[in-house]
């Protein structure tokens, strides 16, 4: 007979009181509804910023506006907010010789649930239910930041491909470089200012989608300068520079993005790291195969290529078909012509499997696998650092060039452009 200790009561069967005064569950991840508005916003300010100032309305308007609230999940319990996930399109396009194509990204942010209700699977329903949502739309692949080993359980991995360095003083004493015959900070309140900002954007291999008015409000955000060059003032040498340090955390000194033309970048590094009196600064840059940015990084410490964001592929297909033409464009670089049709395949999800090839310099690409040569069959992490880099899955390079020699080719020209600028970080 099963005995309990002295002072311990047996556990007995619950009556209809004690049932009746269970609290309920909470409901499953839903749209949030644009009345829901205010009370989303101060719950996660509440959960992110208990003691910082401003409001993330103010500072995120593009992201939590009322009729912007379906875009975030939310789980309730007697009627209160207690979890949100946030799943906001972002779309960046791609550019080469072929016709400029967008790529609809699905950015993640804003998780986090109620400290009284962690640990009953609120943020594991919400990104599920997340995930499911941005398959449906069809977006190509979800990015996010945040813990590696949390978010690997969901498929997401470190991937894509961003430079970083640190530029100091010494290498970059006043009068370096191309005189800047035009050197101001911008004016977030100047559209005129803002387009010539846009139009500097729009010049890379791979960019976000990002309009005058959404220069606007990143610039007010993040408490960054940009500063506007150009060496002849009707000439087409012009570029941009953005830096700063947030007053609210603090991050060490730094440039979080360049554009335009990289020939006044050691200019335009040397003006900023003098005008803030600075020593040194950390510098941030977007691998771009139309720039050529050695002047700048010929100059750069400790220079070293990093993951620009967690990624998790959602659509093969749909993930691909951009590139096609910066594909081409590298095969072009390469004097190939024609290339082994590569099977590629998510051991997750093998009916999403595409082939890609290229004939007579034209890149294609196919739904399964029927006609491709070789298959590369890999877990969606692995398959995603394969395709977008920086680190290749350990091994798998080689083992696949010796196995295949005639993918080998298709090695050089990966990984994949995708850079996210660091104003764009939420």
């Amino acid at each position: 007979m099963l005995r309990y200790p002295l002072r311990f009561t047996p556990p007995s069967a619950p009556t209809r009181e004690s049932a009746m005064s269970i609290p309920q569950s909470p409901t499953p991840p839903e749209p949030a509804r644009p009345e829901d508005h205010q009370e989303l916003v101060t719950f996660l300010e509440r959960i992110f910023r208990p003691e910082r100032m401003g409001s993330m309305a103010a500072e995120y308007p593009h992201l939590y506006a009322p009729e912007l609230m379906p875009w975030n999940l939310v789980s309730r319990h007697c009627g209160r907010i207690v979890s949100v996930v946030g799943a906001f399109p972002i779309a960046f396009y791609i550019q080469s010789a072929r016709p400029s194509m967008v790529l609809t990204v699905g950015g993640v942010g804003g998780v986090s649930t109620c400290p009284a209700h962690r640990g009953r699977g609120l943020m594991q329903a919400g990104l599920h239910t997340a995930i499911a949502r941005m398959r449906d739309h069809e977006y190509a692949f979800s990015m996010l930041w945040g813990d590696r080993q949390r978010y690997a359980h969901f498929g997401y991995e470190d991937a894509g491909t961003e430079l970083r360095g640190r530029a100091q003083r010494r290498q970059f004493p006043i009068g370096s470089g191309v005189p800047l015959d035009d050197w101001r900070p911008a004016d977030p309140d100047s559209p005129e200012d803002m387009i010539r900002l846009a139009d500097l954007d729009a010049g890379r291999s791979v960019c976000p989608y990002r309009t005058p008015e959404r220069w606007s409000i990143l610039l007010r955000r993040l408490g960054f300068s940009a500063y506007l060059a150009s060496a002849e003032a009707t000439s087409p040498h012009q570029a941009f520079l953005i830096g700063g340090r947030d007053p609210r955390n603090r991050f060490r000194p730094r440039i979080a993005e360049l554009g335009g033309n990289p020939v006044l970048w050691p200019s335009m590094v040397s003006a900023w790291l003098f005008e803030n009196s600075l020593e040194e600064a950390d510098v941030f840059l977007q691998p771009d195969d139309r720039i050529n940015a050695t002047p700048l990084t010929d100059r750069l410490q400790q220079l070293g290529l990093y993951p620009t964001a967690m990624l998790k592929l959602l659509n093969l297909h749909r993930t691909l078909e951009p590139y096609l033409g910066i594909l081409e464009e590298r095969a072009q670089a390469h004097s190939f012509q024609d290339l082994p049709p590569v099977g590629i395949v998510p051991l997750e999800s093998p009916e999403d499997a595409v082939t890609i090839q290229l004939s007579n310099g034209a890149a294609g690409l196919t739904r399964g696998v029927a006609e491709a040569s070789v298959c590369v069959q890999l877990p969606e992490r692995q398959l995603v650092r394969w395709l977008f880099g920086p680190i290749p899955p350990l091994g798998f390079t080689g083992q696949l060039c010796r196995e295949n020699p005639g993918a080998a080719p298709w090695q050089l020209l990966l990984p994949l452009p995708f850079p996210v600028p660091q104003l764009n970080r939420v």
